[in-house]
């Protein structure tokens, strides 16, 4: 992952090439440091994440204010077993040292790719990117012959209430991205990841005409994109 680029063919070799984003390449050299260097590892090293000066409801982090355990790819380096959360409004990976409860800034830069439980992430950036797409962390939502990516987005909003006053909160502004052949499309409904696939609109079409009262209502918006690329993929190997 150190030396592949994203640019040209992402859809079709980055997975293909490390598996899954919690595996990455087979060539990596993989360490489990913290068990040798405790707190003197590298990764603890960054700077202590500020509080907001404001009160506020709701999150910063992409899902929840708790810290998962995860995986990180961090300067070459592969560490396991530590606790994460991704900042989806300031695009930060944050890491949280359990002895103290100190919470801790990842340099950007340095982060190659990550898992938060059960959730995947690549970083674009550097070499590492796709022509067009905004450098930062992305979640992976599928992976195969095309990627299904979720940039995890949260605004401040400032909002007035009848007993609270004016008051700020954290708003979820995700974006929905599809990455095949080195090219990339924002996906707002599932049209448009038909776009994507123009060899195969008449099946993914048919797919989502018999499918759309299952996946009816904006909490299922997701897993209906989920399922839609999960369809073009398998006509592609077909």
């Amino acid at each position: 992952m150190n030396s592949l680029s994203l640019k040209t063919a992402i859809a079709a070799i980055l997975l293909v090439a490390l598996g899954t984003v919690a595996g990455w390449s087979q060539e990596q050299v993989k360490y489990d440091y913290l068990g040798e260097a405790g707190l003197d590892a590298t990764i603890y090293r960054g700077p202590e994440v500020p509080k907001y000066p404001f009160l506020f409801e709701g999150t910063q982090y992409a899902y929840t204010d708790e810290f998962e355990e995860g995986t990180v790819l961090y300067n070459g380096v592969e560490y396991r077993g530590v606790n994460l959360n991704l900042s989806a409004s300031s695009d930060e990976l944050h890491l949280k040292v359990l002895k103290s409860g100190i919470v801790i800034e990842l340099e950007k830069r340095l982060v190659e790719g990550f898992t938060i439980g059960e959730r995947q992430y690549l970083a674009l950036r550097g070499n590492n990117v796709v022509e067009g797409l905004a450098p930062g962390f992305y979640e992976v939502l599928h992976s195969g012959k095309s990627l299904l990516l979720k940039k995890n987005v949260k605004k401040i909003a400032v909002r007035k209430h009848e007993e609270k006053g004016i008051f700020r909160q954290f708003e979820s502004a995700d974006k929905y991205y599809v990455v095949r052949d080195g090219a990339y499309g924002q996906v707002l409904r599932v049209g448009d990841i038909v776009k994507m696939f123009d060899e195969n609109k008449k099946e993914l079409k048919g797919f989502i005409k018999n499918n759309r009262d299952r996946y009816f209502g904006p909490e299922n918006r997701e897993k209906f994109f989920k399922a839609v690329i999960e369809a073009a993929d398998g006509k592609m190997e077909e």
